[in-house]
């Protein structure tokens, strides 16, 4: 944390990206700048960033691993402003919450809304 109370993480954007891709992932550090007090600020020098990237899925590590860290969002021309949000959360090292080990004392999974795709990811269980 910075001595001004915020918490700072450099990324850069890979320019397979486009111009609507870029805008979603500009909405989405607006939000985390005007809602917390995080900032995701464009990597300088910074020896630890998240190098965003478009490696055919969604995806990110759970928290801060240092260096060159992966965030990958799905194709170009297909990144949405909610992926992008819930992928930082990823990087700040927020889990889903269905996940946690006494998430059954909080939470009725209906097995039967899993769509068919999606339950091969095995987290629901």
């Amino acid at each position: 944390m910075a001595g001004d109370g915020k918490i700072y993480v450099p990324y850069m954007v890979s320019s397979a990206f486009g111009v609507k891709d870029f805008t979603s992932i500009q909405e989405a550090v607006n939000e985390f700048t005007g809602k917390t007090c995080v900032r995701f600020i464009p990597r300088t020098d910074e020896k630890d960033f998240i190098n965003i990237q478009a490696l055919g899925e969604s995806w990110s590590f759970m928290g801060r691993r240092g260096g060159a860290q992966c965030l990958s969002l799905s194709e170009p021309g297909a990144v949405q402003k909610g992926t992008v949000l819930h992928e930082f959360m990823h990087v700040l090292g927020f889990h889903h919450e269905h996940c946690r080990p006494d998430r059954d004392q909080h939470i009725q999974v209906l097995q039967n809304n899993i769509q068919e795709g999606e339950r091969r990811r095995g987290v629901w269980l």
